[in-house]
């Protein structure tokens, strides 16, 4: 891995920046949870961390006898200095690792999970971004200085109160393409009015929703960019959605299930621990048929959207499709094949 960070390797520099960022001590782990990536070309590398929520972890501040809870602003408090000293702490530790000599500028976005206070829904956004230069960062004594101060003089951006948070829009991002991206298939429209959804080859469903979700999206913003992934379905992700708009946008991941049964709350669970590990702003379940009590209880309060066979119809039906579901006749063609 040393050598391959010493060459330049993109693959050793994003791992051994991995490692870096793991050896750095804090109350909870967060090296699962963060994405790495290094720009050869422009001597970049990029990281986006999605950092500990730390009013909803708890902090207790010690006495000299005992410790007590955190009050609100204290968490408050210890949430900003978190924002603007560990993305501080990440640009110095690249910096000073010899094996990073080929990196010439560090960004890092700060992503947290928290929950809006104003919808009372979960969101997932940047609430802090900062990108400085090798040269920038040269003069700076990191043990020396107001984190908050060496944010704000590096141009650093955050949100504007860590009471009521909204998110920033990245001083840096990539626009590098998904790996698991394929090309997309025009399906929907050469499908006859009364298509059986539920009855309909999986991959032909994907791209049906993918086209969907196009058109929903587009309509909002006309840079917004929905890919189909690929068919080997090892990521759990069968469409990613990319909107650049800095209110409304945001990476958005869809999982399509083309069933004839109940969809069990399991694959509620997968969505939304895939909603993390990607970090996604929200997850979209679409099905043709439908969700039980226990999947909708999961979903409740999260950035999840669970759309079922009668919705999905009627959005298709917005658009001008008349498609139809039926799922009796899908089970008996399924079984025939």
């Amino acid at each position: 891995m040393l050598v391959n960070a010493r060459n330049g390797s993109p693959e050793g520099i994003e791992a051994l920046a991995k490692q870096i960022l793991a050896s750095i001590i804090l109350p909870v782990r967060i090296v699962e949870q963060v994405e790495v990536e290094f720009d050869p070309a422009e001597g970049i590398l990029l990281f986006t961390v999605l950092m500990p929520n730390v009013e909803e972890i708890g902090l207790f501040v010690q006495l000299k006898t005992k410790a007590r809870p955190a009050t609100e602003k204290e968490l408050r408090n210890s949430q900003e200095f978190l924002v603007h000293a560990l993305s501080l702490r990440i640009i110095h530790e690249i910096f000073i690792t010899p094996e990073f000599s080929v990196v010439e500028m560090v960004g890092v976005n700060m992503r947290l999970s928290y929950t809006n206070r104003h919808k009372g829904t979960r969101m997932n956004e940047i609430v802090g971004s900062l990108a400085a230069s090798r040269s920038e960062f040269s003069d700076i004594h990191i043990t020396e200085v107001d984190p908050k101060l060496c944010f704000r003089a590096l141009k650093g951006v955050a949100t504007s109160s860590f009471q009521d948070l909204s998110p920033v829009r990245p001083i840096l991002t990539f626009d590098r393409a998904d790996k698991r991206i394929v090309e997309s298939r025009e399906v929907v429209d050469g499908l006859d009015q009364e298509t059986n959804l539920a009855a309909m080859d999986w991959e032909d469903f994907e791209h049906v929703v993918r086209e969907l979700f196009a058109k929903m999206f587009s309509a909002r913003s006309a840079a917004a960019e929905v890919h189909v992934t690929r068919a080997s379905r090892d990521y759990g992700v069968d469409a990613l959605i990319h909107d650049p708009d800095p209110i409304h946008g945001g990476k958005f991941v869809i999982q399509a299930k083309r069933y004839v049964n109940t969809v069990e709350v399991a694959a509620v669970r997968d969505l939304f621990g895939t909603v993390q590990n990607e970090g996604a702003n929200r997850g979209y379940l679409v099905t043709t048929s439908s969700f039980g009590p226990d999947a909708h209880a999961f979903a409740k309060g999260k950035p999840l959207t669970l759309i079922d066979g009668a919705h999905l119809l009627q959005l298709l039906k917005d658009f001008g499709y008349s498609f139809r579901i039926d799922l009796p006749e899908a089970r008996r063609i399924l079984q025939g094949r």
